[in-house]
């Protein structure tokens, strides 16, 4: 824990207020030594101070601490404790090291399944002490004496040899509750990766749409899509949804700071995943699309969903916000097969991407606010016939 900024200075100062002034110093000792970054600046100070000696053992720790965190990584930890066990060398620090993330990692994947966010960090903390808890068992059976222990069973065996010796255990005490809180966020962030790629993979697929709130409740209840206000009944109406819940995420405040008096909802939706690319891939863009529509609204009565311009810039999904035409919605609606009301601010609709919402016309702030966003407060025409315009 020494090497992690903020989290070693309040383990510094949590120890000096538990009076053990030296275990503080020694903290920031490691930190200067361990830390990418401040490990090269303290080296290079060292070496043009002329302590050269000091410059490599400083680079020493570094390497330690980076040997540390590749040992932490399931297969790679694992490989590097095969290779050294192969080579007649002690791998069982490599081995522990690689089997505890992953007992923490598998803990977060269960525990979201049966409890979704709060469930997979609850999985995590439980996954970290089950190794913790077996390994260091199964270590001081087999290696007795030269038992090492296993995560937090191992600082537990230190505070309990400082105990028998009246040392101040304040820093081991900070060590065991900050490895428990950062075992709940990995399984966390283990269950929402899990979710995200199952979803991926998944023969579903999801859209997304902002309701008004009893709209949304009566889309829950019959389990549909509405079609959008004004949208008609012609060629010309459009349904707003979106791929994206990150639009979604974006879309639903601007929505109710624009009109503070309603309230809305996000709804999801899952359909098949070969219908949905069906759909998107069937759909043509925005620009261009009212002279195309009505040309095959004259020839054969029929009209293409477009996607709009308004779309997630460089997202690594390609996603993308679907106008679905009103002649084309029943099939949109049939092929739906749960509705239900989101909170997109919810841990399992984030990851690791920071995309922005770029609209190659207007924002998406002021589309909304001129109703050009998912037809609301159309401004063109119904056309009850062929003729479109």
């Amino acid at each position: 824990m020494d090497w992690f900024p903020v989290i070693s200075q309040l383990k510094s100062a949590f120890q000096a207020i538990s009076g053990d002034l030296e275990g503080a110093r020694r903290t920031q000792e490691n930190f200067s030594r361990q830390c990418p970054g401040v490990s090269q600046f303290r080296s290079m100070v060292e070496a043009v101070g002329g302590d050269t000696e000091a410059a490599r053992k400083t680079q020493e720790e570094q390497a330690k601490l980076l040997y540390g965190v590749a040992c932490s990584v399931p297969i790679v930890g694992h490989t590097i404790g095969g290779v050294q066990y192969a080579l007649g060398q002690d791998g069982r620090d490599a081995m522990v090291s690689a089997s505890r993330t992953t007992g923490v990692i598998l803990g977060g994947v269960g525990g979201f399944v049966v409890g979704g966010p709060a469930g997979a960090a609850a999985g995590g903390i439980c996954g970290g002490a089950l190794v913790d808890s077996s390994g260091t068992t199964i270590d001081l059976l087999v290696n007795k004496e030269n038992a090492i222990g296993v995560g937090n069973g191992a600082t537990l065996m230190a505070i309990d040899q400082k105990v028998s010796k009246n040392e101040n255990i304040s820093g081991e005490i900070f060590d065991v509750i900050t490895t428990i809180a950062m075992d709940g966020v990995a399984g966390a962030a283990a269950g929402e990766m899990a979710a995200k790629y199952s979803e991926k993979f998944a023969d579903t697929a999801r859209a997304y749409r902002v309701l008004e709130a009893p709209e949304a409740d009566v889309a829950v209840k019959q389990q549909t899509l509405p079609k959008s206000t004004g949208a008609g009944s012609g060629p010309t109406g459009e349904t707003c949804i979106t791929e994206s819940v990150k639009h979604t995420k974006q879309y639903l405040p601007q929505k109710q700071a624009t009109f503070p008096n309603e309230n809305f909802k996000a709804i999801q939706m899952d359909l098949p995943k070969k219908f949905m690319e069906n759909t998107m891939k069937d759909a043509i863009p925005q620009q261009g699309s009212r002279a195309t529509n009505a040309a095959t609204w004259r020839a054969n009565g029929t009209v293409k969903n477009i996607y709009t311009t308004e779309k997630l810039a460089g997202h690594p999904l390609g996603k993308k916000n679907l106008n679905i035409k009103t002649p084309n919605l029943p099939e949109f609606q049939n092929n739906i097969s749960k509705v239900k009301v989101i909170n997109p601010d919810a841990l399992q609709y984030k990851n690791g991407f920071t995309k922005g919402v770029a609209r190659m016309g207007k924002t998406v702030g002021g589309a909304v606010a001129v109703g050009a966003v998912c037809n609301e407060g159309a401004t063109f025409k119904e056309v009850p016939d062929k003729n479109m315009v």
